[in-house]
């Protein structure tokens, strides 16, 4: 097994996502010094990171990849210091390495989670700091239906069941309190 560093990204960064995308490492959002929202996402590439200009920071949200290769970005927080989640989603399209905009979501969220089921339907469920609730969003449609979480929870893991359920689970409460 061979080891290699990498060069350093464009923007030092944490609370971001990370996805293998056609073979090229990815990195969404986060923060970078400062706890300042970085709304920029870099592929690797040829020996060296690309940045990539995103719509909207997802410092601390989620990232689900399609079979398509397509990233879908919810939530987040918007502001420095972790303040303010974000309602806001965005598709990412490896091919072209373009982001675009989608319907929003009904519920700021930061620190959730997502799965897609075989429906096309995406479960999101999880925040941090405030109230929890599990989403349906289509991507088509940008609409959601809710369920009330029975235990709010940040972070959560989601396991599809069928084509239109899932099995929610995680070990901290939205205030970080272990369960």
């Amino acid at each position: 097994m061979t080891v290699e560093r990498l060069p350093d990204m464009n923007v030092p960064r944490n609370g971001h996502s990370m996805h293998v995308i056609n073979g090229e490492p990815t990195v969404f959002g986060g923060h970078s010094t400062g706890y300042i929202p970085t709304a920029t996402a870099e592929y690797y590439s040829k020996g060296r990171w690309h940045l990539v200009d995103m719509v909207y920071p997802h410092d601390l949200g989620a990232a689900l990849q399609l079979p398509t290769g397509q990233v879908f970005l919810f939530g987040g927080c918007e502001f420095p210091v972790d303040v303010g989640q974000s309602y806001f989603v965005e598709r990412y399209d490896p091919i072209s390495h373009q982001f675009s905009p989608l319907p929003i979501m009904d519920r700021k969220r930061a620190r959730p989670s997502a799965v897609l089921l075989s429906d096309g339907t995406f479960v999101v469920s999880g925040n941090w700091k405030n109230e929890d609730g599990i989403a349906f969003w289509s991507p088509a449609s940008g609409g959601e239906r809710y369920k009330e979480a029975s235990a709010p929870r940040m972070n959560p893991h989601i396991l599809p069941v069928d084509s239109s359920d899932a099995i929610i689970f995680g070990s901290r409460s939205n205030r970080s309190e272990e369960r």
